[in-house]
């Protein structure tokens, strides 16, 4: 293999670069993750705008509905001239919805029933058009006229539970669930309100007596709204059961107790004093604190998904901050690591190198990393074996010179017939001491016999 013959540090970098993108591949599916579920996050946002459009859109509808059922319950003498101040306030709240319902289509991919639903709600605000203009013209039935507008009511609140399902974050998408129970209980409060003023109104003009059938219907929306309004409270967060305690215990709510009674208890004396308008007022004074309640609770929703946004974006910050940190303290250690094994292979090498050209006298230096460690180390063991052979080879020269020196020393002596010179050998030691030794005896033999032949001749004489 290639990399198999590449230098060290070029094979080192490319291992870190390996490693390095390993850990950006893994931190980058982290982010990408991140990411997914912060846009899912900012769509539950634009979901939630959604719902408080809802909000506003049925309470002003809840009020014409109200003021519509008045209006022609009396023969077009109550509410003359509030219902058109009110259809202005609807078409303000509709215009909201719709521009909310645009940016849902625009920046969130939405489920076919929700997108199904959607359309419903459209069709069915189209139609107010014509609706205003038959009880204008009272050309319709009040049953007929406060059934259409509930239809599109529970149209917009059946939304809720819908966008609750398309909501990603889990508390955010069960608080959508509470909301639209309350939100149920609450347009059924505007119901009641539209049938009180009808029933008020009806007294008017038939001896202060409310029709027992708008009576029972009155009393069946009282039922209801408490049914509802027990039922969320037994999953309501406590902050929004102290708001509901509050509203039930205002002074509104006190007098809508006391109109209540004097229309289940039916006297003429008593039922002819409370107007259609006054009733109105009042009920639609509680139904305004409830818009506060229901207001609180769909900011509820909206901070349960801003939190969660904000500590995602934190957690992907922080992923970034890791990332960065991590790359970074890697890539330092990595080149620290490659410098210093540089180095120490660039410093062997050149030792080696100076010790192949006859250099034994400058240091080995041992290299930190275990491995070239062993390599200096050889290299130590080879320089120190070098200079002892070097110096027993020195030794050996200056001992053959030595012995040269004292042969021609000796050769001096004979030629003067002085046999008597010997050569040193106890500086001699292999293939010098026995040539030593041989011309020691040799000159001894020589000696020996010059003397002999000394005492011969004197003995001659």
């Amino acid at each position: 293999m290639k990399i198999l013959s590449l230098p060290v540090t070029w094979a080192m970098g490319i291992l870190t670069a390996l490693g390095l993108s390993a850990v950006i591949v893994f931190a980058g599916g982290e982010i990408r993750s991140d990411l997914v579920e912060r846009r899912q996050l900012e769509g539950d946002i634009v979901l939630s705008a959604l719902a408080n459009r809802i909000g506003g859109l049925t309470h002003e509808l809840q009020k014409e509905r109200g003021a519509s059922a008045g209006f022609l319950a009396s023969g077009g003498t109550a509410f003359a001239e509030a219902l058109p101040r009110q259809r202005a306030e609807s078409d303000r709240a509709i215009a909201e919805f719709t521009a909310a319902v645009d940016a849902l289509r625009t920046e969130v991919p939405i489920g076919n029933k929700l997108d199904a639903m959607l359309l419903s709600v459209a069709a069915q605000i189209n139609d107010l058009a014509a609706l205003r203009a038959a009880i204008d013209t009272q050309s319709v039935e009040r049953g007929a006229a406060v059934g259409q507008i509930t239809k599109l009511n529970r149209t917009a609140i059946a939304l809720l539970p819908e966008i609750g399902k398309n909501i990603s974050y889990s508390n955010a998408s069960r608080a959508m669930q509470r909301h639209a129970v309350f939100m149920t209980a609450k347009d059924v409060m505007g119901l009641e309100r539209a049938i009180g003023a009808a029933g008020f109104a009806q007294a008017q003009t038939n001896a202060g007596v409310i029709p027992e059938a708008t009576l029972t219907r009155f009393a069946a929306l009282v039922d209801q709204q408490t049914t509802l309004l027990s039922v969320y409270q037994g999953i309501a967060s406590d902050a929004m059961l102290a708001k509901i305690d509050a509203m039930l215990m205002s002074g509104d709510s006190a007098s809508v107790l006391a109109m209540r009674a004097i229309a289940f208890s039916n006297q003429p004396a008593e039922v002819a004093e409370i107007t259609p308008e006054t009733w109105f007022d009042a009920i639609t004074e509680k139904i305004n604190l409830m818009k506060e309640v229901e207001d609180f609770g769909a900011a509820e929703i909206d901070r349960f998904t801003e939190l969660a946004l904000v500590r995602l974006s934190g957690e992907i910050r922080a992923t970034w901050i890791s990332l960065a940190g991590n790359v970074i303290l890697l890539t330092a250690i990595s080149a620290i690591l490659i410098f210093l094994t540089s180095r120490s292979l660039n410093t062997t090498a050149n030792r080696v190198a100076a010790l192949a050209a006859g250099d034994i006298d400058s240091p080995v230096v041992p290299a930190p990393q275990r491995d070239l460690a062993k390599i200096t180390e050889a290299l130590s063991k080879f320089q120190v074996a070098e200079r002892e052979r070097l110096a027993e080879a020195k030794l050996q020269r200056d001992l053959e010179a030595s012995s040269a020196a004292g042969i021609k020393r000796i050769s001096a002596s004979v030629s003067k017939g002085d046999f008597q010179a010997r050569l040193r050998l106890r500086d001699l030691q292999g293939a010098s001491l026995i040539l030593g030794q041989g011309i020691n005896e040799i000159l001894q033999t020589a000696e020996g016999f010059v003397i002999e032949r000394e005492r011969a001749d004197a003995a001659l004489i």
